[in-house]
């Protein structure tokens, strides 16, 4: 009898426990927002996208949000896979904008988070909420402009007012995605302009593969990278310069290194920076290292450099420089700038723990098919309409219809945080931010209106780094730290934060803003007034865009090309020689 009744309370057990985990496995998402939340009409809009789920699909997002989606991707509430037509939901905040909008605030449990971009996905089918099959989990890459080291990726819990935290950090790895060599510019920076000029000169084709070969194709001496350009012209003569030989780049883009880390987006960002180092044996670290993790590689190089430091002053100098302090002059001609200023950057490369292609991930086929697609579009797109560029009366046109192109193809070219997603709702890139050189300072803003609002949000931005915390005010008058932040905040020494405040009223819209320095002398800010004012929606958005810190985008005429009429033959000849080796020129070059 003892058996009988062990038996079903075992049975029961496992009954109880598959049940738990199968609605654990095909639990509601967690919604983008509620019908009480305050920001309900501020809230970053969403973009919808028709998914076929018995086939493999990749969607990009407006903002550059890569998601690749298996087939079989999808659940129904009863956890069978989705066979009908799918509506994906994305939603992107990575503008300060967008984030204050949404009160899409930037801290975990009280503690300071610096924000590197925010999503919200979800799907239904029939108007009925899925949920992903964690058997065939999604792949969302997040873009950046700039990826940084430490980064985590945090789940959002939104309550019913619209308050946001961010729980939960997981790590996530930096696998590469290769893709087609031919997409990507390995040649120094400014040579494809020049190039161009010179075979336009001469009345020859200056396609890419044209300009290529000239690049190839430049004379060189022996084996060593050293440029003789005798039949050039120019008036160079002896040795010529130190650089990359351009028999290393030709190599490189051969099909042998196909689905390596020299055919990638992170590489081209690598060999970009060591063509302006002159150094062709960092190269070869890279291509002697293909089985290593990238960021190894990139270490490599900073030992590489150090070893070629004065070790009298090596010690001294590496900690002033890492220090934050200015570079001491005393130092400059027995060391060298330009060799601090290359290993300051290949430590940031390492810093992004990057780590090679990972050929078992299940994803890589479909992004470097992705990839291909979408840059041999883009760049046939804007080939065309570099090509009419000087002829074309309307240059505004070019120049808007060339910024468009710019637009699409950043949302490939960009670098991104990757990671597997397998359930929905708001996720983050984020990482923890205060130094121990920071310090808590109490905050207090006085709205100075005597207009009774209905709502009124305030909050402290820091332009160091890429946060936001709203404050609290129980009579929509004085507003302070909340109460997980301990009623203060931490802030750097003279750092510089802005105050802003959005009001609503009815249908109108009020607000303010201002800037302030902290002093932590005084370990406070207190009674900083706001006064508001009216503003449309339209410019409310351009004076919050101001606050965005992060790098903006490159110079239109940079990237557009448009090709410079040099007329003196010496010239064009000689410019050939100064981009493929940019350390023929004076240091000041290398720099711009």
């Amino acid at each position: 009898m003892k058996k009988v009744i062990t038996f079903a309370i075992f049975v029961l057990l496992i009954l109880i426990t598959s049940f738990y985990l199968f609605n654990q496995s095909i639990s509601e998402p967690s919604p983008k927002i509620t019908s009480t939340d305050l920001f309900n009409n501020t809230i970053v809009k969403s973009q919808f996208f028709d998914i076929n789920p018995k086939k493999d699909t990749i969607v990009i997002g407006q903002q550059g949000t890569k998601i690749v989606i298996p087939e079989n991707a999808f659940l129904d509430s009863d956890g069978n896979i989705v066979s009908e037509n799918i509506e994906f939901e994305l939603s992107e905040a990575f503008k300060i904008e967008d984030m204050i909008l949404s009160n899409l605030t930037t801290s975990s449990n009280g503690k300071l988070l610096e924000t590197d971009g925010m999503i919200f996905t979800n799907a239904t089918s029939s108007g009925k909420n899925l949920t992903i099959n964690k058997k065939s989990p999604l792949y969302i890459e997040i873009p950046t402009q700039k990826r940084k080291s430490n980064m985590m990726l945090y789940d959002g819990v939104r309550d019913s007012l619209g308050n946001m935290n961010w729980i939960n950090p997981k790590k996530f790895e930096q696998y590469l995605i290769p893709i087609d060599l031919e997409l990507l510019d390995f040649l120094p920076d400014g040579f494809k302009t020049v190039a161009k000029n010179y075979l336009d000169y001469y009345q020859l084709n200056s396609d890419k593969k044209d300009i290529d070969s000239l690049y190839y194709n430049l004379p060189l001496k022996g084996k060593t990278p050293y440029l003789f350009i005798e039949n050039l012209g120019g008036g160079i003569t002896g040795e010529g310069t130190y650089g990359v030989n351009p028999s290393s780049i030709e190599t490189i883009k051969s099909k042998e290194f196909n689905n390596t880390f020299i055919a990638t987006k992170e590489f081209e960002e690598r060999l970009n920076f060591i063509h302006k180092t002159c150094e062709n044996y960092i190269l070869d670290l890279y291509i002697n290292n293909l089985k290593k993790n990238l960021w190894e590689i990139d270490s490599l190089v900073i030992e590489s450099y150090k070893e070629q430091l004065v070790p009298e002053i090596d010690s001294m100098y590496w900690k002033r420089n890492y220090g934050g302090y200015e570079i001491d002059v005393m130092l400059y001609d027995t060391i060298g700038y330009v060799d601090f200023w290359f290993v300051k950057k290949f430590r940031e490369f390492k810093n992004q723990r990057l780590t090679n292609v990972e050929h078992k991930n299940p994803y890589i086929n479909q992004l470097k098919e992705f990839y291909n697609k979408q840059l041999l579009k883009n760049q046939k797109r804007a080939d065309k309409l570099c090509k009419i560029a000087i002829t074309k009366e309307n240059e505004s046109a070019i120049r808007k219809e060339y910024n468009s192109i710019k637009k699409e193809r950043e949302k490939v070219t960009m670098q991104s945080y990757g990671f597997v997603q397998d359930e929905f709702g708001w996720k983050n890139i984020d990482r923890g931010t205060v130094p121990k050189t920071w310090n808590y300072q109490q905050i207090e803003i006085i709205i100075e209106n005597d207009l009774q609002f209905d709502q009124v949000h305030t909050y402290v931005l820091y332009e160091d780094i890429k946060s936001m915390v709203k404050l609290s005010s129980i009579n929509k008058r004085i507003f302070t730290i909340n109460e997980d932040f301990g009623s203060a905040l931490p802030v750097g020494k003279n750092s510089k934060i802005h105050a802003v405040s959005i009001a609503y009223k009815e249908d109108l819209t009020y607000y303010s803003s201002k800037s302030i320095t902290t002093n932590l002398e005084n370990n406070s800010i207190n009674n900083l007034s706001l006064e508001l004012s009216k503003i449309d929606n339209q410019t409310l958005k351009k004076r919050l865009s101001d606050f965005n810190n992060y790098d903006k985008n490159s110079n239109i005429e940079k990237d557009l090309e448009l090709s410079r009429i040099i007329e003196n033959e010496n010239q064009l000849k000689q410019g050939l020689i100064y981009t493929a080796l940019p350390c023929y020129d004076s240091i000041n070059k290398i720099y711009q």
